[in-house]
């Protein structure tokens, strides 16, 4: 259930992403056509997009940091797959984002992480729990009640034992 939900909450950020207007400039004007002989047009949109939200992001820019994090956490788009560097990203974004869903987001990924002991970190469903309870303060997010449920469906934690009504009231 959990790597279930971690794809499909990025596929339904992705399309709620997509519904929005892009605050990115059209990528087609970004690159110059003339340095990129052997890559295919695809294949160069794609580093490119690499190149500009890094860019933003070592520019402080939390969303780009967010988006640079489920980049490196998935391995998509000529990032490598990089739980660690990941981390980084979506522990900066959580710090500097205005945005309360930018927050959100990068709260939502840290909690995974934590929980699944992705990269050098070992399993912490107590982390875990802090994160998806900040989350609930900040908004009644439904990720983070799934994220409890489960802790409540393992028993996972001394703030949630075993109880199955808990876990189902909160899926």
């Amino acid at each position: 259930v959990t790597y279930y939900e971690l794809v499909a909450n990025t596929v339904m950020r992705e399309r709620e992403r997509s519904l929005v207007p892009p605050t990115s400039p059209d990528i087609d004007k970004i690159y110059d056509a003339s340095s990129y002989t052997s890559t295919s047009h695809t294949d160069r949109q794609t580093n490119h997009l690499v190149e500009y939200y890094t860019s933003l992001s070592e520019s402080g820019n939390p969303e780009a940091r967010l988006r640079m994090g489920y980049l490196h956490l998935q391995g998509a788009n000529s990032a490598s797959q990089d739980f660690d560097r990941a981390f980084e990203y979506f522990t900066e974004a959580s710090e500097s984002a205005k945005k309360s869903a930018t927050k959100v987001n990068a709260r939502l990924a840290l909690a995974h992480i934590h929980f699944q002991g992705l990269g050098s970190r070992e399993s912490n469903a107590t982390r875990a729990y802090e994160l998806w309870n900040e989350i609930l303060k900040l908004d009644n997010n439904g990720d983070a009640h799934n994220g409890l449920g489960v802790l409540y469906l393992l028993g996972a934690t001394k703030q949630t034992p075993k109880d199955l009504l808990k876990a189902r009231s909160l899926f």
